[in-house]
């Protein structure tokens, strides 16, 4: 507890201070840059929870380390771009440094290590690693990359995550890929505004910390895990069910109105086809998910609903009264 709040929290606190209080590309990459470390760190000191994944901590001490390795090479290579682009622009190192963008946000092409680490990962953990750091690097996309790259990217992330969460049916599996999923629909939000971003992401940290810690309290891990069957609580089934509705997009969330928004505000509607395609065919992985854990649902409707805890309901009833948000878009 020393370490994380004298170390952890204060680089934390300090990282998200500097990316919100200087317009310069070099203090971003600072902040960015504190936040990969504090994060790291807070990797680092929660090996107690390991046994209940199943994992020795040398095997996630390899896999996080992994994950350093590869967070400060990244770093490394656009440092240098940064600096170099002041005098010079080369076409080849600035898409080379786009990729490592790409790795520090887990997406298309940069996004295997995201499922060997979420494997080895408690939930607060992926909370903290596949949320909280996207910002700063989403911030660079926006203020450099040109608009064929966000869709690029976005288009591809979808498209890898959805094709390959199919083959799985573990919990974290499902849900790294679900992570990217969303993180490439965050960058076709950046192709529209700054503000369409932000609102989007606000939602997508409400509705993921909610699912988050719920995951965290149900303690399972897989789609096949006796709690899916073994559940009997109506409000729980029904708790569940709206968070997953709400962050997949569904009709009336909030994410399904900013999703039409991005279409409609983007003139290649051939492209925006496939990509509801293959959004539509990721709904299966979330529709498992609801599969398993509404099954034996019992209880009396009003009673269970009525009955969920106010704390994790809050986030439901703003993403099903979405509309109103979407007018001050």
């Amino acid at each position: 507890m020393f370490i994380f709040f004298f170390i952890i929290f204060p680089l934390f606190s300090l990282g998200f201070f500097i990316i919100f209080s200087f317009t310069s590309l070099i203090m971003l990459w600072v902040g960015m840059e504190l936040i990969s470390f504090s994060i790291v760190l807070y990797l680092f000191t929660n090996f107690s929870f390991v046994d209940l994944l199943g994992f020795s901590s040398i095997t996630k001490g390899k896999i996080i380390f992994k994950y350093f390795i590869i967070q400060m090479v990244g770093a490394v290579v656009i440092l240098f771009f940064l600096i170099y682009s002041q005098f010079f622009f080369f076409t080849f190192f600035f898409y080379f440094s786009l990729f490592f963008f790409a790795v520090k946000l887990g997406i298309f092409p940069g996004h295997m290590w995201v499922t060997e680490l979420y494997g080895t990962l408690t939930f607060s953990e992926m909370f903290v690693v596949g949320v909280v750091p996207k910002v700063a690097p989403l911030l660079f996309f926006s203020f450099y990359a040109p608009i064929d790259i966000f869709f690029f990217l976005g288009f591809f992330s979808i498209f890898f995550s959805v094709s390959s969460a199919l083959k799985f049916s573990s919990i974290r599996h499902v849900i790294s890929f679900s992570s990217i999923m969303n993180i490439g629909w965050l960058v076709f939000s950046l192709s529209i505004s700054l503000k369409v971003f932000f609102l989007v992401f606000f939602f997508y940290i409400l509705l993921s910390f909610s699912l988050y810690i719920f995951f965290m309290h149900s303690s399972f891990f897989s789609l096949f895990s006796p709690f899916f069957r073994g559940v009997d609580f109506f409000s729980v089934k029904m708790l569940m069910g709206g968070l997953l509705f709400g962050i997949m997009g569904a009709p009336l969330s909030v994410m399904f109105f900013f999703k039409i928004f991005i279409i409609a505000g983007n003139y290649n509607f051939f492209f925006f086809f496939f990509v509801l395609f293959f959004n539509s065919v990721g709904v299966v992985f979330y529709g498992r998910m609801l599969y398993f854990f509404m099954l034996n649902s019992q209880g009396n409707f009003f009673t269970g609903f009525l009955s969920v805890n106010s704390f994790f309901f809050v986030p439901v009833l703003l993403s099903f009264f979405s509309p109103v948000f979407y007018i001050f878009i």
